[in-house]
């Protein structure tokens, strides 16, 4: 008998509390209400292995009865996943390339700014310096 995790957590709360119910009689520190709480939290414990298992059969048996269903929906659903992914990827592309464009426009813009004012301080300096020789 293999024991995993889920069933091995399950036999520690049985062992304590089948210990501390046992000591429930015999001594004045443990109260009905931690008692109480003790036999609520190990139903809760066996209504999850239960659950557990049974959902697993259950899981199991839509399985075997339906493989072939199965196997034809596993393509159809990872092209549809590989088709939202493309769009998804153009969608982050043709995003990025306007934002690229943006930023190359409004840099052109400035390039001109700067470069106008170049011209007009070149201009100005020619002018001066004509006024200067005459």
């Amino acid at each position: 008998m293999n024991f995993n995790n889920i069933e091995v957590f399950a036999t520690v709360p049985s062992w304590l509390s089948g210990f501390l119910l046992g000591l429930w009689r015999f001594t004045p520190y443990i109260t009905d209400r931690v008692a109480g709480l003790i036999v609520a939290f190990f139903v809760m414990v066996a209504m999850f292995i239960i659950h557990k298992h049974l959902h697993k059969n259950a899981i199991v048996g839509y399985l075997n009865r339906h493989v072939g269903e199965v196997q034809k929906m596993m393509p159809l659903g990872l092209q549809e996943s590989h088709r939202k992914r493309i769009a998804t990827l153009e969608a982050n592309h043709n995003q990025a390339m306007r934002e690229a464009q943006d930023e190359i426009r409004r840099l052109h813009g400035k390039f001109d700014h700067i470069d106008s004012e170049y011209d007009w301080t070149t201009t100005m300096y020619q002018g001066q310096m004509r006024c200067n020789e005459e």
